[in-house]
């Protein structure tokens, strides 16, 4: 079924106003949170300061995100300094999909994709809209 015209023409409009308030909002989030931070402080690098209020209790956590670079990884694994079981203690084996070769596969060689593909689970994404303001 398609929408007439003007029902998407509004549609459309209430999804760019929508998404400029959520721009919005998000700013006025970010800046509630660093009022927070300031007023109650940091535990340093990484850790917890909480702090309550007879209606809240307010916790500001700090830390790092990590990521490998891999070829340091590689390079360590190989380095006889490293024992093996310390490096298997600190890093653990991360495996990935391909998608280019798991579609290709598929359609060239069904029977090792069948095989593969008992490793594989898909959920389908959220399906995403994209409205363009057209310059009439």
């Amino acid at each position: 079924m398609k929408a007439s015209t003007e029902f998407l023409n509004k549609l459309s409009v209430d999804l760019l106003d929508a998404k400029d308030k959520a721009a919005i909002a998000a700013a006025w989030v970010i800046a509630c949170e660093q009022a927070i931070i300031n007023a109650i402080g940091t535990a340093g690098d990484e850790g917890t300061q909480t702090d309550k209020t007879d209606q809240f209790k307010v916790t500001v956590v700090t830390g790092y995100n990590y990521s490998l670079d891999t070829e340091q990884v590689h390079l360590l694994k190989n380095n006889s300094a490293c024992p093996p079981a310390l490096f298997d203690s600190v890093f653990k084996e991360k495996r990935s999909l391909d998608l280019k070769t798991f579609r290709a596969l598929q359609g060239t060689n069904p029977e090792k994709f069948d095989l593969i593909v008992r490793a594989v689970t898909a959920k389908p994404k959220k399906t995403a809209v994209k409205v363009t303001a057209l310059e009439i």
